[in-house]
This record gives structure tokens, C-alpha cells and sequence, in this order.
């Protein structure tokens, strides 16, 4: 199915969607700052806060926050084993997941990240993806504690907060699963971390940016994707 706007297009990669689906796409597809930047919906199209889910278009000049939601910096990583687990080691495995993550709406007791190995990281994925993206990251001067403290009050999320929910996995549809591949055996784990309430902090915050673009604040700009960097390696 296909829906054409007055700016641009959408593929619906479905032919079961609800009316409520249909109307945000036509209003989507309408909009100006969407001249000719190409939309899909995916086959679990449904209804939203502010955007259909399974929405999907290449950054062009201009970004909606509401698009892009309170799930920014949840992530799905895989880390491949050394060897593949046997039948007998299966419920070994979930009891030291459980026994080592904090899952639904747990936090870690206490912050004991190796903050200097943690901002090293931070740092050199930013330099990466300021040097691939350098429109779309902003400037910013070096990560450190004091730029987490001023970014955590920029966006009213409680500090100790921030560092206590790295390394957890979130509810919902987050997960750890383990499976092997087909083609040589191999275990692997895949890992589908929320963004543990950060997410809907930079919603809020960028949805008050929209309201009143004076409020902008280029401090908060790259926070979720720190955020999802530092949940891929803890």
C-alpha cells in the first residue's frame, strides 16, 4: 500500500491498519518539512503517542521529536560466545542473568561503574560519530562528570539515577536471549536494553524545545546517544 502527500510518500509494508494509522501518515506525508524525504510503515504499524509506531525515514533537515519518541538510546546488541551452551547450562545461564541484571523497573543498589574506563568510551564513540555525522552531532566540549551533572538537570532526570540504571535491562519487551547460528554453531546472546526513563526525559525535554525554540540547548543534543553507548558496554 502506498499513500501519497502533498511533500512525499509512504510505503506501508501492510494492508491490516487502523483508520487512526492511516490519518497520522496522510498528515505526515503532508507536512512541508517532509518535501521529499521517503516514510515506511512497517508490517506492526499501529497507532501511537505522537507517532505511529513502526515508523521509519531518513533524517533530512528537520526532526520531530514526538517522531522520534521516548525510546531513544533503547538498543539490541549481540555478543557472540566463545562456545556454544549445552541443554544442562541453560538454567545456570538465567539464573546468573537474573542474579547479575536488574530488570523491569530495578535500578543497581549503587554506582560502581569505573568512571574513567566509562567517559574514555563515551568520548571516542562521540569523536566517531561527530566525525561521520558532523551535521546531525553537535559540538560539544569534553564528556565528563560535570558534563553528565549539567546534562542529567538539563533534562530533570535525578544523577544517581542515570548511573545506577547503566547495566540494567528495563521491562516490557526488553530482553536477553540466547540462541546459535545456523550456519556454524556458534553461540550467541542478544541483548535488547530499554532506555531506562532517560528516553522519555529527552522526549519531554525536546518536545518543550519545540514549543519554545529558545530553550534549545546543544548540551543535551548527543545525551541519549551516550547513553545507549554506555548500555552497550556494561
Amino acid at each position: 500500500m502506498i499513500i501519497k502527500g502533498k511533500s512525499t510518500e509512504a510505503l506501508i509494508f501492510t494492508d491490516n491498519i487502523e483508520e487512526e494509522a492511516v490519518k497520522w501518515i496522510k498528515e505526515l506525508c503532508d507536512h512541508e518539512a517532509m518535501a521529499g524525504i521517503p516514510v515506511v510503515q512497517m508490517p506492526d504499524v499501529h497507532s501511537g503517542n505522537g507517532c505511529n509506531v513502526g515508523t521509519a525515514y531518513p533524517v533530512g533537515k528537520y526532526v520531530n521529536p514526538d517522531h522520534v519518541g521516548g525510546d531513544i538510546g533503547c538498543t539490541i546488541s549481540m555478543h557472540r560466545l566463545s562456545s556454544p551452551l549445552s541443554g544442562r547450562d541453560f538454567a545456570l545461564l538465567d539464573h546468573r542473568i537474573r542474579e547479575a541484571i536488574p530488570m523491569g523497573t530495578d535500578i543497581c543498589m549503587k554506582n560502581s561503574l569505573n568512571e574513567k574506563e566509562m567517559f574514555r568510551f563515551i568520548n571516542s564513540r562521540y569523536m566517531q560519530a561527530r566525525s561521520t555525522a558532523p551535521d546531525l552531532v553537535a559540538e560539544l566540549p569534553r564528556i565528563d562528570a560535570r558534563f553528565i551533572s549539567d546534562f542529567c538537570r538539563r533534562i530533570k532526570l535525578q544523577e544517581g539515577v542515570f548511573y545506577k540504571s547503566i547495566g540494567t535491562l528495563g521491562g516490557g519487551n526488553h530482553f536477553i536471549e540466547y540462541g546459535e547460528d545456523t550456519a556454524d554453531g556458534r553461540g550467541w546472546l542478544t541483548i535488547h536494553c530499554g532506555s531506562r526513563n532517560l528516553g522519555v526525559k529527552v522526549a519531554s525535554y525536546w518536545h518543550g524545545v519545540a514549543q519554545n525554540p529558545d530553550a534549545l540547548s546543544s548540551w543535551v543534543i548527543f545525551g541519549a546517544m551516550l547513553y545507549k553507548g554506555i548500555c552497550r558496554i556494561w
